[in-house]
């Protein structure tokens, strides 16, 4: 493992002086208080802050960004899952515990995890091992298998796939977008057999309710060197399984893809301006497949050995949701960019091919049963 990725990946907090409700809340919940000389942040799209209190605790403290009403449903979510979890004895599941929240000023307090380094640092070193995979795989099934009913956690259908914008996007959206994002969204836009798989994949999970992350990526799988850890519950609510099982297989689906640049570059030293042609493309993406496929296997494996009910039905509707994680990496990506890179579309035929022939690729992404 590079020295980079030992540790999780840091960046300049926000002055604390500048946001005085955050030791606010930490005194109020009887923590102590945060330093401004010894914290410190993690990079992502909110504002959070970790160290020691003076009283001696341990806190990671997040702001959520968003939409008030949206902001105060997630950290309700987040809330609903501790307390399942925290009624029964969890043998796979670590998560840390929350401590406390705020929704006036939207935080949240979790206990910090020390030395932690998440499944996306450790995969960029091909360092995230199919023994971690099985690890994760049993603890996503033991979530999958608690006991809850609706008194326990929501069941409404999440805010993705944004079923509403696969018709057309808001025109303040379209103002506001990327060349490359407009881009992406033209290709759902005129593609109507995906669109209306994803239409149908919404609202045939609207039939499950068992717990599910509903967010699940690889940078919300920890590790200290002894344990797993699941983290981020926002989305926490009753669905489908396969939407978490389809997110996992899909991260490394897209890992594949992704790869293709570099493993044709290996291919090819000294050539920086070779253009691959269609028959490396397909080549470098199947050598990329088989050389990831092991870790969807390894939790696929794992995954089963916790939930005796998981079933091929299970797998191809997983495999439905991987190919809808193409299409969303696609779009996220997308919003940066003045246009929408060749690996992107790349992504969104796979997508497109997981999404409309699902039975065909449970084998090829290590799902089969």
């Amino acid at each position: 493992m590079s020295e980079e990725t030992r540790t999780r990946i840091r960046v300049q907090p926000v002055a604390l002086s500048s946001v005085t409700h955050v030791n606010g809340l930490l005194s109020r919940l009887e923590l102590g208080e945060l330093s401004e000389d010894e914290v410190s942040s993690y990079r992502g799209r909110n504002d959070n802050w970790s160290g020691t209190t003076t009283s001696g605790h341990a806190v990671f403290v997040k702001q959520i960004v968003g939409q008030p009403a949206d902001i105060q449903q997630r950290i309700h979510h987040m809330a609903a899952f501790d307390r399942l979890a925290a009624h029964h004895e969890l043998e796979h599941l670590s998560t840390p515990r929350l401590l406390g929240y705020d929704l006036n000023h939207q935080l949240v307090v979790h206990e910090y995890l020390h030395g932690t380094v998440s499944a996306a640092e450790l995969a960029a070193d091909d360092a995230f091992t199919g023994e971690l995979a099985a690890l994760a795989g049993k603890a996503l099934a033991e979530v999958h298998t608690l006991g809850a009913g609706r008194s326990h956690a929501d069941s409404g259908t999440g805010p993705l796939p944004p079923v509403k914008g696969l018709e057309a996007i808001p025109g303040s959206v379209y103002a506001g977008s990327s060349a490359g994002s407009i881009e992406a969204w033209s290709i759902l836009h005129t593609d109507t057999e995906v669109a209306r798989a994803i239409v149908d994949l919404v609202g045939e999970a609207a039939a499950f309710h068992r717990p599910v992350h509903g967010d699940l990526r690889i940078d919300q799988i920890l590790w200290d060197g002894e344990r797993l850890y699941l983290i981020d519950w926002e989305e926490f609510r009753l669905g489908d399984p396969a939407r978490d099982v389809g997110a996992f297989a899909g991260e490394w689906l897209y890992r594949a893809v992704n790869g293709i640049p570099e493993k044709v570059g290996k291919d090819h030293p000294g050539q920086a301006d070779h253009q691959p042609t269609d028959a490396e493309v397909i080549a470098a993406g199947t050598a990329e497949l088989d050389r990831l496929r092991p870790v969807t296997e390894a939790f696929w494996r794992g995954y089963r050995s916790v939930d005796a009910s998981a079933d091929e039905d299970l797998a191809v509707r997983a495999v439905r949701w991987a190919g809808w994680h193409m299409f969303d990496r696609m779009l996220a990506l997308s919003e940066q960019s003045s246009r929408l890179p060749a690996i992107s579309r790349a992504a969104a035929g796979i997508g497109r091919t997981a999404l409309l022939a699902p039975e065909k690729f449970t084998k090829t992404i290590g799902l089969d049963v």
